[in-house]
């Protein structure tokens, strides 16, 4: 449509109860490195690790759609 304009970037969601506050937004490419070392490392995740993953699937994820789909996404406490 001319003249639409794009709409507003997600800037994130809060939900408070009792006083205690949690905020949640969509993945930035700063996070991502972060994301590299899940896929790698271990020890940084614990008993939940689920062996070596491909470590740039994470940023062929956000080129793709930020990490929000329409089927899954990710958000960031």
């Amino acid at each position: 449509m001319e003249g639409a304009q794009p709409p507003a970037p997600l800037t994130g969601i809060a939900h408070e109860a009792d006083g205690t506050t949690v905020r949640l937004r969509p993945v930035t490419e700063p996070d991502l490195s972060i994301f590299r070392r899940f896929a790698t490392e271990p020890g940084l995740i614990g008993l939940d690790w689920a062996g070596i993953r491909d470590a740039g699937a994470p940023a062929r994820r956000f080129a793709a759609d930020g990490w929000l789909g329409g089927d899954d996404g990710r958000l960031i406490v």
